[in-house]
């Protein structure tokens, strides 16, 4: 399995939650099951030269963007996830000849 290797600027984990199913009765009834934790998601800013930019590009296009997972390194910890891109599509913006930058997301895979 590849492996995201770039650090980012920036990394954030958005909140967790579950994922419920509810279903409402015309009685006023409710049943609630429980269909497992939601994926944990993190948005990624990555900033410098424009060779690296081009390297994470060449590495989403390599996994047809969110089709194919990957790992990566939680920055800060121990713990490393499958995680796939969480968007179809990636820009990657250019700050004069040599700099760029690009904002992605990643979401876990279970």
């Amino acid at each position: 399995m590849a492996v995201f290797t770039w650090t980012p600027l920036y990394s954030w984990q958005s909140g967790k939650g579950r994922r419920v199913l509810i279903t409402e009765f015309e009685s006023g009834a409710e049943q609630r099951r429980d269909k497992g934790k939601k994926p944990r998601e993190w948005e990624l800013s990555f900033c410098g030269v424009w060779s690296v930019i081009e390297e994470i590009v060449v590495f989403f296009d390599a996994r047809r963007g969110p089709l194919e997972a990957f790992q990566w390194s939680v920055p800060g910890t121990s713990e490393t996830v499958n995680v796939r891109f969480k968007d179809e599509d990636l820009t990657a913006k250019r700050e004069g000849l040599n700099r760029g930058s690009l904002t992605l997301t990643l979401r876990e895979v279970f």
